[in-house]
């Protein structure tokens, strides 16, 4: 499984832009379903929008949005709209939940990193769960803001 990286640049522009300029919802948008997943015996969660036409679509992108520490995902996904953006109808956006809203990234990570978290087993674990729902590619794109870079590096 590899992974492609977005500019920081990209996030900060979106992330800035989203306050000025007024972004419609493409028709074929859906709404965001909350998913939980099991890892290590610990629930973990992610909120993933699937285009309305997802089921009919072969090879759809997929992006992972990680959010800053005491964040959520559905704070990113308010904060950013990234599945809302021009050309997201054929683009699936998946926001996750770290851990007590922290991601076991190394030294002073919060209760991800005491608890010894593995965010890599629950970034595969959610590739697999969205590739049950939808017919993805097996590569995805990572963007994140904050802290949320952090297990970004880690990721395969």
């Amino acid at each position: 499984m590899r992974t492609r990286y977005l500019p920081v640049w990209v996030i900060v522009a979106i992330l800035v832009g989203v306050g000025i300029v007024t972004v419609t919802k493409p028709a074929s948008a859906a709404e965001g379903v909350e998913r939980t997943l099991s890892i290590d015996g610990i629930r973990r969660s992610y909120t993933v929008d699937l285009p309305r036409n997802a089921a009919g679509r072969r090879d759809l992108r997929m992006l992972f949005v990680f959010h800053p520490t005491f964040a959520t995902g559905k704070f990113m996904a308010d904060a950013t709209r990234l599945h809302e953006m021009p050309g997201s109808d054929d683009l699936i956006v998946v926001y996750p939940d770290g851990f007590m809203r922290t991601w076991n990234a190394g030294s002073g990570c919060g209760m991800a990193e005491r608890s010894n978290i593995d965010n890599v087993a629950f970034f595969q674990a959610a590739m697999k769960d969205v590739g049950t729902t939808a017919s993805i590619r097996p590569t995805a794109y990572l963007t994140e803001f904050s802290n949320g870079a952090l297990p970004v590096y880690y990721l395969p």
